[in-house]
């Protein structure tokens, strides 16, 4: 600080640009790369608030390089779900022996698992109708957003930031995929932050209801033929499908009987 202290010649710098000049900018310079005159700067989003695996931006680095001759317009990502066809954030409730599952929003962990897909229990790309930046990343192009993506209606559009993000792609037909991680590798870990900024700011509203408002903003936006079922089968790995039987057939039926749930308490996904 000293040395750039001596440095200075005592004139102020030259005002930032105008959101208006950003915006414009933004768009000359995604018109140019969506004619093919320029190769494309590409950005992962990622929260400042974790740790990475090692081998995370490689895995998104190679999930894009895989789909792109397929699917030049993709967004990918580590973590993502379909959207339910009703618009309600989070899983859905479970019916078990014909009779409403007593879980919360997200549920018990095997129908969370089919809900929520994450990349390192993956084993091929898997489409979802959002993706999450949290302690997994997206990496999309900026040509996928256009001027719109600084129209938020309101400050808390911005503040839900993986629906805001996820609505413009969807607006201009960009899908979103969920790639493998490379290795063996988990995902990232929180480093247990539950005062952020934008928990914060939000302290007073429901994040869950927020989400839920935001699918219904864009609802003209979603794949219609990609909705959330029970009956969808994620490319999974390993002993993944295998525990999904067992929880599925077996936890879920005795996690029915209260006095189970009072011993061991419901299972929820970090």
């Amino acid at each position: 600080l000293g040395a750039l202290y001596q440095e200075w010649n005592g004139t102020s710098p030259p005002p930032p640009p105008s959101t208006v000049e950003i915006q414009q900018q933004s768009t000359n310079d995604n018109n140019r790369h969506r004619n093919g005159k320029e190769k494309e700067t590409l950005i992962v989003l990622a929260d400042d608030d974790c740790i990475y695996s090692s081998r995370w931006l490689e895995s998104l680095l190679v999930g894009h390089v895989k789909i792109q001759p397929e699917i030049p317009n993709a967004a990918v990502g580590m973590r993502g779900w379909r959207i339910r066809k009703d618009l309600t954030y989070g899983a859905p409730p479970l019916i078990v022996g014909g009779q409403s599952h007593p879980s919360g929003i997200w549920g018990s962990f095997p129908w969370t698992e089919r809900y929520v897909i994450q990349g390192d229990r993956l084993y091929d790309k898997y489409r979802v109708g959002a993706l999450v930046v949290g302690c997994n990343g997206v990496l999309v192009k900026p040509s996928f957003f256009t001027s719109d993506i600084f129209q938020a209606p309101t400050d808390t559009h911005f503040l839900l930031n993986d629906a805001w993000n996820n609505g413009n792609l969807a607006n201009h037909s960009i899908e979103h995929w969920v790639v493998p991680m490379l290795g063996t590798d988990t995902m990232g870990t929180h480093l247990g932050q539950h005062a952020t900024v934008i928990d914060h700011q939000i302290r007073n509203k429901n994040r869950g209801a927020g989400n839920t408002m935001m699918f219904h903003y864009f609802k003209d936006a979603w794949e219609k033929d990609l909705w959330y079922s029970d009956m969808d089968s994620p490319p999974l790995k390993g002993f993944w499908p295998l525990r999904h039987w067992f929880s599925e057939n077996v936890i879920l039926y005795l996690h029915c009987f209260r006095w189970i749930r009072n011993l061991v308490g419901d299972f929820r996904v970090p």
